[in-house]
């Protein structure tokens, strides 16, 4: 092979390299049974209020830490706080400190290291089509692409104080929450990017609990021990995740550098081998 070839062909293969290296560098973390139990809560839909979408996971006993782990979350959902949590003692939660979001395979996923607790929460904003509001009526559409749990799963959208649901799914048990009444749905166990979803309308009125009261007694809506409290055991004060830009990985950084260098002694080599060809 002459060197003018050997020189296009290096030039090729490093530039396919490059387009290619982006979704292989932060790709996620292959899907693994780590997960023993899980819970979703959409809270905080009072008027005036900021609706919080909350993602809570316990790992299985015989899971060892330290573990890097990849929680999917819905598209359009941004990341306001992640970490491990201790469901006994919120004062001793612990923030991700290395917390990215990563696409792969078209879905998104927040990606972190756990130390040193059993159980996540990831506090995130709701998707668009999560929440529509109609006057006085909010339709309330949660969801999530869940990973592999095996096992129970709850879901739940808690209803302020004075709403109730239009119409209770017949699946769906209806319990006292610190601000209001919690709709629950639960799975006995899940399938890898299984979709859980409940839908309720919200209107005005009084709901009736399914031990057929109507008195809140402040309990929480967590039927499962990994299940945050309808409302967020974790302060929301920390900077939300920013999904992370390709090349902020410092292993990318440095492959970057690597290739971006010899795709310029590629280049200038080619450059050289035509102005020598043209002078003979």
């Amino acid at each position: 092979m002459s060197l003018f070839r050997r020189v296009a062909a290096l030039a090729v293969l490093a530039t396919l390299v490059l387009a290619l290296l982006p979704s292989a560098a932060f790709a996620a973390p292959p899907a693994t049974n780590m997960w023993a139990l899980g819970a979703l809560d959409m809270a905080d839909l009072a008027p005036g209020k900021t609706p919080t979408y909350i993602i809570s996971l316990q790992l299985k006993k015989d899971f060892k830490l330290p573990a890097k782990i990849a929680v999917p979350l819905p598209t359009g959902a941004d990341v306001v706080w992640s970490g491990e949590v201790f469901f006994s003692d919120p004062s001793l939660d612990v923030p991700s400190s290395d917390a990215k979001i990563v696409k792969d395979g078209g879905k998104n996923y927040l990606v972190f290291t756990m130390k040193t607790a059993r159980a996540v929460q990831i506090e995130c904003t709701t998707a668009d089509d999560m929440i529509v509001n109609q006057a006085s009526i909010r339709d309330v559409n949660l969801y999530w692409d869940a990973p592999k749990i095996s096992g129970q799963t709850r879901i739940a959208i808690v209803a302020p104080t004075g709403f109730k649901a239009k119409t209770v799914p017949a699946d769906v048990t209806v319990h006292s929450a610190t601000d209001g009444a919690a709709y629950v749905r639960t799975y006995k166990k899940t399938t890898d990017g299984q979709r859980l979803q409940l839908s309720i309308t919200l209107v005005a009125g009084q709901p009736t609990l399914t031990d057929g009261s109507t008195t809140a007694s402040g309990s929480v809506t967590a039927s499962a021990q990994a299940a945050a409290a309808a409302t967020a055991s974790a302060a929301t004060t920390a900077a939300p995740v920013p999904a992370a830009p390709v090349g902020t990985d410092p292993l990318y950084t440095t492959l970057m550098a690597i290739l971006v260098g010899g795709l310029a002694i590629a280049v200038g080599v080619l450059v050289w081998a035509l102005m020598k060809q043209k002078k003979s």
